[in-house]
């Protein structure tokens, strides 16, 4: 299996709609991209991740529809066909061994993956301007 030398992340801050109004969804299309939470409002990622369950389970009817999701999955109570749940821990590790890092905030659940399934190459983070915890 030949694995993909360069990773679009698609976060959920308000930047993406400048990306969007410049004709961001062109210079992404056929790219491996990981879409966080809502991102497949304006585009269908190679997969969707998410931390939260809510979010999981409140959006499960339009989830089944998209091609894989990948998440923490703790305590989801329905779990659809498309959906890998990989648990999360504290923290880093390079081989997800024991879990993703880290289960406060999806962007960083996703460059994990990224920097898992990537190896080496190039990660482009769009979006991560969006939200802090404990505001």
């Amino acid at each position: 299996m030949q694995f993909p030398k360069e990773c679009i992340i698609f976060g959920g801050g308000a930047s993406i709609s400048e990306g969007l109004q410049k004709g961001l969804l062109k210079e992404i299309e056929n790219k491996f991209v990981i879409g966080c939470n809502y991102s497949y409002n304006h585009y269908i990622p190679t997969f969707t991740s998410f931390v939260d369950k809510t979010f999981y389970e409140t959006n499960i009817d339009t989830l089944k529809d998209l091609p894989l999701i990948i998440g923490q999955g703790k305590k989801v109570k329905s779990h659809l066909a498309n959906s890998i749940f990989i648990p999360c821990r504290g923290d880093y590790k390079r081989d997800i061994s024991g879990g993703v890092y880290t289960a406060k905030l999806s962007g960083m659940y996703a460059l994990t993956l990224a920097i898992y399934y990537l190896g080496r190459g190039t990660i482009y983070l769009l979006g991560y301007d969006f939200g802090v915890i404990n505001k």
